[in-house]
């Protein structure tokens, strides 16, 4: 469980890095169309699928399955 100050920080936190892929037309379309139906521009839908990643990650480090360094 996350504490509220901690929360607080990541909220804040500065977004300050970039990531850039290439898909094909035809991902690309349909990565439109998916975030569309989220309700989400493509970016917002990326940068969630992507905090759902790294939070699992976060949860196996806390299990000692993985570690960062």
């Amino acid at each position: 469980m996350v504490k509220k100050q901690e929360a607080k920080k990541m909220i804040d936190e500065k977004k300050t890095r970039r990531i850039s892929i290439r898909l094909t037309e035809t991902d690309y379309r349909y990565l439109l169309a998916i975030s569309s139906m989220a309700g989400m521009t493509t970016s917002e839908y990326l940068r969630t699928l992507a905090k759902a990643s790294v939070s699992a990650a976060k949860v196996q480090e806390q299990k000692g399955v993985f570690n960062l360094e």
